[in-house]
């Protein structure tokens, strides 16, 4: 059995991937799939791997050579198979499903890169010109599929380019279907005679008659490419990106194709990190740990600015992060939102291909004045709640993390392994485990853990919180048995998890909750370090936390909202 790992930032294809191999397990594989680089790699001697398979978009991030194991990818974009191959890294090819995925390499069959010299002329027998013309017209054929059958790409490929360039959506598939067969003959027969690049249609003025067009030209040099760009849709960090990889030689070259890198690259700096606080025992503390450090993260300066967070109370049945945060029960929560996705599930549209904007999205959610935290809220009632499934819960959390600009995603869940909390734990890229000096919490936890690593989940993702610390002598168990308690059960060994943060019992906290204020506005206090150390783990470095005046006793009694 081939043991392989596969690494992809993209927390939803991971997913996906793990969810195939959960439902069919007749690859014949010992496959785990991780979501960070430094995990994957440090995973190498511990399952003995035999091959790395990575995203297409990470391939520039190290060289994955000197790794001394036999390394693949597989592609998303034709950029990516094209980097695959300047590298001369083997690729399964453009990727659309996992279970695609997980075929390719179950057979291991790899793109076959033509091999040609630069200027070499490519004699082709009529059969071989005769298969390569019906290559090119697939190509080309899957080309103009993707445009017609994929919405996502569509708002934000074909629609941002047609205005880009000043021509109707239409215009811009019907020339991008002519340069896909263009590129085609281009790249992989460049001995024989081509035709000129097709241009790209002139716009038209109001009058309908065709006008001038300079972004239309093609820039004479790669520095062209990286001037053209320069406009206010560029930062000044998206700008240098773009110049490093046209650097490297992987930019297109025509401004369309160089443009379509830099949007990628700026799709994937946007995606937030989600952050899931769990606990198989309840009463440990998970929602005051995942309401504070909220809190804490939406205070916390980022350049000029704060960070920009926000907490999902997946525990849809009994949820309280409303009272804990003083949020108004008046408001919108997550009922609303579940309906609308509902109905258009009903109405045909696949569970994937939903999407929603920001300024759709914040009419669900809730914001607070003082600190600017987003809140997705559980329904108010358990029947509410009930109509709430599986297809929901992810349509929910893919958008909160994937188009709404958030920086992180905090998710408090249930006790339980309900759809709601198990999606949260799925698409986490970080699970904080909260725990308290009790036997039956730890027997709880490490029985949870046990199933869910028999499944193949990531359990690199666990970091510890041991909440409510008081001294062994009072309770019987110390805080530092704790972190050995839990068990591999295919190794015998424990896990020796990552401990983030022991957070001593105090009563202070108990009073906040009730108050419904976060006790981190009390910078000085012992707890709020505590969550800033957390938060300084998240980060990577120290946090800097604002002041805040702290409220009086009055709010306990107006509860008017935040």
């Amino acid at each position: 059995m081939r043991t392989i790992i596969v690494v992809d930032t993209n927390s939803s294809f991971a997913s996906d991937i793990e969810r195939c191999l959960i439902i069919n397990d007749d690859y014949s594989l010992r496959l785990e799939v991780k979501t960070n680089i430094d995990d994957a790699i440090n995973a190498i001697p511990q399952i003995h791997a035999e091959e790395l398979v990575i995203a297409g978009s990470l391939i520039q991030s190290i060289d994955w050579k000197e790794l001394n194991i036999k390394v693949t990818s597989y592609a998303r974009t034709n950029t990516e198979l094209m980097a695959s191959e300047n590298l001369k890294i083997p690729c399964y090819g453009i990727i659309r499903k996992a279970s695609e995925l997980l075929e390719l390499i179950a057979t291991g069959k790899t793109v076959q890169f033509e091999e040609y010299d630069a200027g070499a002329t490519t004699v082709l027998t009529s059969d071989q010109l005769h298969q390569s013309t019906m290559n090119a017209a697939s190509f080309t054929e899957q080309s103009t599929l993707s445009i017609q059958q994929q919405p996502a790409n569509i708002s934000t490929e074909v629609i941002d380019y047609a205005a880009y360039y000043g021509i109707t959506q239409e215009q811009y598939a019907e020339w991008y279907t002519k340069y896909c067969e263009w590129y085609y003959w281009n790249y992989y027969h460049p001995g024989i005679p081509q035709p000129p690049m097709p241009e790209i249609p002139k716009p038209l003025d109001q009058a309908g008659t065709q006008v001038q067009q300079v972004q239309s030209e093609q820039p004479e040099s790669k520095q062209d490419i990286v001037e053209s760009l320069k406009g206010n849709v560029l930062t000044a960090d998206m700008r240098t990106h773009a110049e490093v990889n046209l650097k490297t030689g992987l930019a297109e070259r025509i401004e369309e194709t160089a443009k379509k890198a830099v949007m990628k690259d700026l799709e994937g700096t946007s995606k937030a990190k989600c952050i899931t606080v769990y606990s198989a025992k309840g009463g440990v503390g998970k929602t005051t740990i995942a309401c504070e450090l909220a809190t804490f993260l939406a205070l916390t300066a980022k350049g000029k600015n704060n960070y920009k967070v926000c907490i999902a109370d997946f525990n849809i049945d009994f949820g309280d992060v409303l009272n804990t945060l003083s949020y108004d029960p008046r408001g919108a929560n997550m009922t609303t939102w579940a309906a609308d996705i509902k109905s258009r599930i009903d109405n045909g549209e696949k569970p994937e291909k939903i999407n929603y904007s920001f300024d759709r999205i914040q009419t669900w959610l809730q914001k607070g004045d003082k600190d600017g935290l987003y809140a997705l809220l559980a329904p108010i009632t358990n029947a509410d709640s009930m109509g709430i499934g599986e297809q929901e819960i992810s349509v929910m959390l893919r958008n909160l993390l994937e188009n709404c600009g958030f920086d992180y995603v905090i998710c408090d869940t249930g006790n339980n392994t309900r759809d709601s909390s198990f999606i949260a734990l799925e698409m986490a890229d970080e699970i904080l485990l909260v725990l308290t000096q009790s036997v039956n919490t730890a027997n709880c936890n490490n029985s949870f853990l046990s199933t869910i690593s028999r499944i193949g989940f990531d359990m690199s993702k666990f970091k510890l919180i041991i909440n409510k610390v008081k001294p062994a002598k009072l309770v019987g168990i110390s805080a530092d048995e704790l972190e050995t308690a839990f068990i591999n059960p295919q190794t015998g060994k424990p896990y020796n998890f990552e401990c983030y943060a022991k957070i001593k019992a105090d009563d202070d906290v108990t009073s906040a909750c009730n108050l419904g204020e976060a006790l981190v506005y009390d910078s000085s206090h012992e707890f709020t370090k505590s969550i800033g150390g957390i938060v300084n783990k998240i980060l990577g470095r120290k946090s800097v936390l604002q002041k805040q005046e702290k409220r009086t006793l009055s709010s306990f009694f107006k509860r008017k909202g935040r």
